[in-house]
This record gives C-alpha cells, sequence and structure tokens, in this order.
C-alpha cells in the first residue's frame, strides 16, 4: 500500500505532494530492484539514487515523528503496562529483573514510573533504539538486533496508541508508512548491493 493512500488531514498540501513524490519514487525503485539481483547490472548512478532516496525517506519520517512530539501536549503521559507485563514476566522467567538485558532493565524501569512514562522520554528512547537497529550506533549498538526490534516494536506500539488518543494518528499513520517503505528499499538495496 502506498503513501499516497493513507489520509493526513494535518499536513500541508505541499508536505503531502513532497511526501507523495518520495513515496512514488520509492515504489519505483522497490518494482526496479526486485527485477534484478546481478550486482554488476547496477551502476553507480542507481546506488547514488536509491541512497539518496532511502536517506531522504528517513528525513522526512524524522520530520513527521517531530511534528507528532510538537502536536502531543507538553507532560502527556504513555502507557507502557503492556511492556511492563511482558518484561515483568521475563524476569520472573530468568529468576529476577537482574537477569534482564541492561536495555530491558532501562525500558522496564520507565514502564514502572507512576501515571506513565513521559511522551518525549519515550520518544528519545524509541530514537536510541533506532538508531542501534538502523545505524548501528548510539548507547545502545552493542544490544543485539532481536532484543532491540522486540523493545522497538513495544514502545513504537504504545506510542501509537498515545498518538491516536491525542489526536495525531492521521500524521503517525503517515510517517510510519513512510517508515515502513524506506526498509522495504533498504531491505531491496541490501540484497542488490550489500550491507552500506
Amino acid at each position: 500500500q502506498g503513501l499516497a493512500s493513507i489520509p493526513g488531514s494535518k499536513l500541508s498540501a505541499s508536505r503531502k505532494e513532497s511526501i507523495r513524490t518520495v513515496a512514488q519514487r520509492a515504489d519505483d525503485l522497490i518494482t526496479e530492484l526486485g527485477g534484478t539481483t546481478d550486482k554488476a547490472e547496477l551502476s553507480e548512478r542507481i546506488k547514488t539514487t536509491i541512497t539518496s532516496t532511502i536517506d531522504g525517506m528517513d528525513r522526512q519520517a524524522s520530520d513527521l515523528y517531530d511534528e507528532i512530539g510538537a502536536a502531543i501536549p507538553q507532560g502527556s503521559k504513555v502507557d507502557l503496562s503492556s511492556a511492563n507485563a511482558t518484561l515483568g514476566s521475563m524476569a520472573e522467567t530468568y529468576g529476577g529483573k537482574q537477569y534482564l538485558e541492561p536495555l530491558e532493565k532501562r525500558i522496564l524501569s520507565l514502564s514502572e514510573i507512576d501515571g506513565g512514562v513521559p511522551y518525549a522520554l519515550l520518544d528519545k528512547e524509541r530514537k536510541k533504539i533506532g538508531q542501534a537497529l538502523r545505524k548501528m550506533s548510539g548507547p545502545y549498538k552493542d544490544t543485539d538486533s532481536g532484543t532491540l526490534k522486540r523493545l522497538y516494536g513495544m514502545l513504537t506500539d504504545a506510542q501509537e496508541k498515545a498518538a491516536g488518543d491525542l489526536g495525531a494518528d492521521d500524521l503517525w499513520n503517515t510517517a510510519k508508512a513512510l517508515v515502513s517503505q524506506r526498509k522495504e528499499l533498504e531491505d531491496q538495496s541490501i540484497q542488490l548491493l550489500g550491507k552500506k
């Protein structure tokens, strides 16, 4: 499903067009990349175009997530009870919290904040986990990818619910779709070009 089909009533017309253009280019590249597996056939121009498109999608998604953060009232709290239940159960299975991975302990401690975790803090942690997953950098870069993906999913689910509850669901859905397309394009480019 392309981004153009997702409603975004809070987005300006020029922003919508910009996102549609990048999304269309990503769709074109995904189709194009799916047609060949011979790395020798890919020119340097195509590699540059792919990288540029991925970087553009990443910047636009980041801008949208920043807009979501700005649209959420200052001090809004997010319920992490689902993450608390999952990580608490894991701690019991392992014989105590001390046996959780450091990042799991961090997210569990956030989930124990009375009244919920501040949205801004949750967003900051999600971004740091995303940085470790995508760029293998930042404070969580040494955490295994399975743990990173699981915790990123937990935080993303909580943020998505909060964004919907606070009226920013159209922005959230647009950003999420853009990230999904970027990931698909990255996967296709890795198959053809190898890891950057």
